[in-house]
């Protein structure tokens, strides 16, 4: 680029930084997540654990819900409000 169309695109890029920065300024809600994690095979109580001990490693509270069998329709499940995680 020319050093004339390399100040433009400066210009121009700068504009929609400021559009951008002044969104994220102005967004108040907080919103969350819901995973909803299926299949068959191995690992997806994991994964669901791993995700709840890096949110509670970011110092957020974490509700953790696990089906564990279902058997027609009846279905066991355990849910956890994970607040703090202890490493043994």
């Amino acid at each position: 680029m020319t050093e004339q169309n390399n100040d433009k695109h400066k210009q121009r890029q700068q504009k929609v930084k400021e559009q951008v920065d002044a969104r994220v300024a102005a967004a108040q809600d907080v919103k969350g997540i819901f995973q909803v994690i299926t299949g068959n095979g191995k690992g997806k109580s994991t994964s669901g654990f791993g995700v709840v001990a890096r949110c509670v490693g970011h110092g957020k509270k974490q509700p953790f819900a696990n089906i564990l069998k279902v058997r027609g329709n009846v279905a066991s499940v355990i849910y956890y409000k994970v607040q703090a995680l202890s490493l043994l």
